[in-house]
């Protein structure tokens, strides 16, 4: 099981529900867009899922990236995890979300208060997922958007973790 929070460490879940009702994403706020890339994993809308994502340029990130998201889909489903996004800060092109992630494992759920970065296109706000990650903040096609609105963004959720954790971890499953 270790493996899997290892592998699971980059991506965000969802606990499953209903099916999403289409939607232009060009009028979604970042939590709203975040919250749709959770209900598409739930019902494993692959397509979905990553129609709100920032591509990027490495093709092993990229390749790791659809393993992880197969992983997601699979663990989402079978009810193994759970996904909240509760609210953003915008930062010129690039905005944060605040989010709660819920591993289910034996006994009770490992839960983690995480922040997932976002970036504006013509198309509406993408998931940069794995942004935390040097090796994704250093791709080809995220470094020469990466700018101090992002590190601010980053300085924002680190400076503000705990009241975060205070107010999030323990809400029902």
């Amino acid at each position: 099981m270790k493996q899997l929070v290892t592998i699971l460490a980059l991506l965000p879940f969802a606990a499953c529900g209903e099916p999403p009702q289409p939607v232009d994403a060009t009028t979604l706020d970042p939590t709203a867009v975040m919250t749709r890339f959770y209900e598409a994993l739930c019902t494993g809308d692959r397509d979905a899922a990553m129609e709100l994502v920032l591509p990027i340029a490495d093709d092993a990130q990229r390749a790791n990236m659809r393993d992880n998201l197969e992983l997601a889909i699979e663990q989402a489903r079978a009810g193994n995890l759970a996904q909240e996004a509760f609210e953003h800060k915008v930062q010129g092109a690039w905005a944060a979300v605040v989010t709660r992630h819920a591993f289910r494992r034996d006994g009770p759920p490992d839960v983690i208060v995480r922040e997932e970065m976002l970036y504006r296109t013509d198309k509406g706000w993408r998931i940069v997922l794995g942004a935390s990650a040097p090796v994704i903040r250093n791709d080809a096609a995220i470094a020469p958007l990466w700018s101090s609105d992002a590190d601010a963004l980053v300085d924002w959720f680190r400076t503000n973790h705990l009241q975060f954790v205070g107010k999030y971890k323990q809400r029902k499953e």
